[in-house]
């Protein structure tokens, strides 16, 4: 693992256990300050409200360790730069043999029969006979005419 990679981690671990932190001691002070019965703010004491205090300490540290020293917001690695000399990759549907029909069929292509035997329809990109009941061709996927 990279050293400035393992140093981005270790930043977002202490940005993440500072932000548990400050979350699980606000949590805590607002339980018992409305969970206890004649409680309200004007009888707040002074360690929960110090609690507070340090817990909303701990939420901002959290985002300011995140932000300032585990890279990017979001903990992202950046943009996805593509290779624009590389073409896409085959899919797994290639790559198990099946022919992904093109977007729009080659206009130069001469017009082929559509029906093969009384109970099959030929299918106009790859010439495959499917079956009548059959919306899409068994060859290429791509849609078979009605």
């Amino acid at each position: 693992m990279r050293e400035s990679l393992r140093k981005q981690l270790i930043w977002q671990g202490a940005a993440l256990v500072s932000y548990f932190a400050g979350m699980i001691l606000f949590l805590v002070v607002v339980m018992r300050i409305v969970g206890a019965p004649g409680q309200s703010l004007a009888t707040l004491r002074t360690g929960d409200l110090l609690a507070l205090v340090v817990s909303v300490f701990l939420l901002g540290l959290g985002g300011l360790l995140s932000r300032k020293r585990g890279g990017p917001v979001g903990g992202g690695m950046g943009p996805i730069q593509m290779d624009p000399t590389r073409g896409p990759e085959q899919s797994k549907l290639e790559a198990l043999g099946y022919q992904i029909p093109p977007e729009h069929p080659a206009e130069s292509e001469p017009a082929r029969d559509q029906t093969i035997g009384h109970d099959e329809v030929r299918c106009p990109e790859c010439g495959v006979g499917n079956d009548r009941s059959f919306t899409y061709c068994k060859q290429c996927s791509s849609e078979l005419p009605e």
